[in-house]
């Protein structure tokens, strides 16, 4: 009641562990792979403890100013109409082309958060929804902050939105 072998060796039962392996492994080591590609190529983002730290960029274009940004941290506002049911927030981050800016920022950064909540407070929902709307407060935000630090127009290049999130 043997079975014949026909002079043939069993064969092995695949049990998939390789495959299960293969599952593990490949995400895993893609993921090291493209950390270690944005850390090499593009290493100005750099995170550190309080979120992005001030780095230097070289311009590409024929204009040979160093532009710096500098964090002024996240805001959190309600916008006007929506009997605070709403809320925004938005983390603004300024691009200035000297660095000694980067010190008049730092110590002046409650007072440019409260710029740009006495801003975003008066603005309605519906303005903010929309694109117009954000490069709208962006020009204002920049003015603000050009009126309360004593600057003039070419000491800010542009004021940026890391986060912009409406609930």
């Amino acid at each position: 009641m043997a079975e014949e072998n026909n002079g043939e060796a069993p064969k092995k039962k695949s049990n998939g562990r390789w495959f299960l392996y293969s599952v593990a492994i490949i995400p895993i080591v893609s993921i090291l792979a493209s950390f270690l590609v944005v850390r090499v190529i593009n290493p100005r983002f750099a995170a550190s403890a309080d979120g992005y730290s001030v780095q230097s960029v070289e311009r590409k274009n024929n204009d040979k100013k160093e532009e710096f940004l500098c964090d002024v941290g996240t805001i959190l506002a309600n916008p006007s109409g929506t009997e605070r049911r709403r809320i925004i927030k938005m983390s603004i981050m300024v691009d200035v082309f000297s660095e000694s800016l980067i010190e008049t920022i730092e110590k002046m950064k409650p007072k440019l958060q409260h710029q740009a909540v006495m801003i975003l407070s008066s603005k309605d929902l519906e303005t903010i929804s929309s694109t117009e709307g954000k490069i709208e407060l962006q020009s204002e935000l920049k003015k603000a902050f050009i009126d309360e630090l004593g600057l003039t127009n070419d000491d800010i290049r542009q004021v940026y939105f890391r986060d912009f999130v409406i609930q």
